[in-house]
Parts: C-alpha cells; structure tokens; sequence
C-alpha cells in the first residue's frame, strides 16, 4: 500500500498495515499542523486558543440585553448552570 510522503515523514520502512491506517495518521498530522498554525495566528493577537473559542462563543450566541455575560473563569458545567444549581 502506498505511503507517500507520510511514510517518509514518519522513517517508516515498511508499508503501512492498511488504509485505514495510514488515513488516521494523516488525520492526526493534518489536525496537528492546524492546530500549530492557529495558535501561531492567535499569538501574533494577543490571544490564547482559550480566548478565542470564548470569542467564538459569545459571537455564536451573544448574551441578551440585561443577560449578565458569561465569565471566562466560570467553569461550572453548562448543564448544572441550566438545571438552577448554583452551588448552594
């Protein structure tokens, strides 16, 4: 089975086992060099891949008016803020 450049990135000798296998590496280097280049992006804004997807959410589903934002340093579970619980 063909290998490719993957084969070669990767210093491996022999084919790979399957297809499928070769797919999910593919994926998994594809993914990373996605996640490389963003954060590279995000840095040169003054931003964490953290930061963002909050920006993200608040551009998705941007609070109410009068509806309190949600805080970044709030990690309660989205479900227990919905069921009322509030930690009492």
């Amino acid at each position: 089975m063909a290998g490719g450049h993957l084969q070669r990135e990767i210093k491996k000798r022999r084919p790979f086992d399957s297809l499928e296998q070769k797919a999910i590496l593919d994926l998994y280097c594809t993914s990373d060099q996605i996640q490389i280049c963003s954060t590279r992006l995000f840095r040169r804004h003054g931003l964490t891949p953290s930061q963002y997807n909050i920006l993200l959410q608040h551009l998705a589903h941007p609070p109410r008016r009068g509806q309190a934002s949600v805080d970044p340093g709030d990690r309660q579970p989205d479900d227990r803020r919905r069921a009322g619980d509030h930690g009492v």
